[in-house]
């Protein structure tokens, strides 16, 4: 069974033509302390070498997190993860790396760390999406997963889904999950406001084919929740996500 597994993850890998990496570091800090961080980063990316990073970087506020502690994330945009690698060797060596990282001692717990693959993505990546859903999950059968994604958006009652969807895989940094199972991919689904994510939704529920859907992935996947998200500050002078996603 592991060599079937190992199998498909490596034939969903190399289906595709992908390159782009993005990682998460999530964090726990008070919420007196928000602003501060927030300030931290700004000074940090306003830095010769912040200005130097060849991608982009999100401060994300957990909205609902479940039973994770985090309540932020930095997620970090590269257009592949040894480029991700050389720049952030640089920050250490950087006063203001060194300066940023004591300022984020003070402010906050370091709570988990993952980085992920982009597989695929479907509908408009747009810059406006400012709303995420982040659904991590277990899989044994990658290429189901694929298959009945696919079928989803194919169907014409998503025609007018004013999202995007990412699949990626979690190289590393997989996370314990339901049943002691770890977490293989994510699903990442951005909107623009709230209110476009409650209207699609209401609107998705009464659809067959999402019901199909549903029972497509039933006993291929084995879901580790869903968390909301929303970017609290952006700096993609080098990578924003229209460009991350191409």
């Amino acid at each position: 069974m592991k060599n079937k597994t190992l199998f498909l993850a490596l034939l969903l890998v190399s289906s595709f033509s992908f390159g782009s990496t993005w990682s998460v570091y999530e964090f726990q800090a008070k919420q007196s302390k928000a602003p501060a961080v927030a300030a931290a980063l700004d000074k940090f990316m306003q830095s010769d070498v912040g200005k130097s990073m060849p991608g982009a970087v999100h401060l994300n506020a957990t909205l609902f997190g479940g039973t994770s502690s985090a309540t932020h994330a930095f997620v970090l945009l590269f257009p592949d993860l040894s480029t991700q690698m050389k720049w952030q060797e640089t920050v250490p060596a950087s006063k203001a790396g060194q300066e940023f990282a004591a300022t984020m001692d003070k402010l906050a717990v370091p709570v988990a760390n993952w980085s992920n693959l982009m597989l695929k993505s479907w509908g408009t990546a747009s810059n406006k999406d400012r709303f995420f859903q982040v659904t991590r999950f277990y899989t044994a059968d990658p290429m189901a997963v694929l298959a009945a994604q696919e079928k989803l958006m194919a169907d014409p009652a998503m025609a007018d889904f004013p999202g995007q969807v990412g699949l990626s895989q979690t190289g590393f940094g997989t996370r314990l999950g339901a049943n002691g199972a770890t977490t293989t991919h994510v699903f990442t689904v951005g909107f623009e406001s709230i209110e476009e994510m409650e209207k699609w939704g209401n609107y998705l529920n009464t659809q067959p084919a999402w019901g199909e859907y549903l029972q497509s992935l039933n006993g291929v996947v084995t879901p580790m929740g869903t968390e909301l998200v929303t970017n609290a500050a952006i700096y993609d002078s080098q990578m924003d996500l229209e460009t991350f996603l191409k």
